[in-house]
């Protein structure tokens, strides 16, 4: 959905899936890999629409953090939406901009985000409580993305007015608006 907002970012993304495949066919959770603007975009679409307004619970063992002691016993958890809403940590935080999850070496890497907090996004967590189903949730996903990419053209329909934070609401899963596109099988050769 937030490609088809930003028209320039959804045009980046079907080309670099279409030049990338010959065919259909050719499209392969293993071939996928090499596609940077795709991860770049999913993880600009989970920085938006993280998948949980905080993490998991822990223990403090009894530890300063940023200056601050907890005490031992004391749960904390990690804000996700508190952390990818902050302009501490992003740059041009409200808009959707896969560039900023881009390598340097890119062609479309904008120095615009180089000090987002890029490496400390984890949104499926990480170490012994990340998620196990996460490398099939990313191959499932991109393989979606990238076969329907390659195979149609996407429009969104007009008159709809959308945005994050006006339309999404959190109830421990997202509510979302109504979102609704045309599909056109995509031209032979694009």
């Amino acid at each position: 959905m937030f490609s088809l907002l930003e028209p320039e970012s959804l045009k980046l993304l079907v080309a670099e899936i279409r030049s990338e495949f010959k065919s259909y066919e050719h499209i392969q959770t293993e071939a996928l890999g090499s596609l940077e603007y795709l991860r770049a975009s999913l993880m600009e679409t989970l920085r938006i629409t993280v998948l949980q307004s905080t993490g998991q619970p822990r223990v403090s063992p009894g530890a300063n953090v940023d200056g601050k002691h907890i005490a031992r016993g004391v749960e904390v958890r990690y804000g996700f939406l508190a952390f990818t809403r902050s302009t501490r940590y992003f740059h041009d935080l409200h808009r959707y901009r896969p560039q900023r999850w881009l390598p340097e070496s890119h062609q479309y890497w904008d120095p615009a985000f180089k000090y987002d907090a890029t490496d400390d996004f984890h949104p499926f967590s990480q170490g012994p409580r990340s998620c196990p189903g996460m490398p099939l949730a990313w191959r499932q996903t991109k393989l979606g993305i990238a076969k329907v990419l390659w195979a149609l053209d996407v429009e969104m329909l007009p008159n709809q007015d959308i945005t994050f934070e006006k339309d999404f609401r959190m109830y421990g899963m997202w509510k979302k608006p109504s979102f609704w596109v045309r599909f056109h099988p995509a031209p032979i050769g694009s």
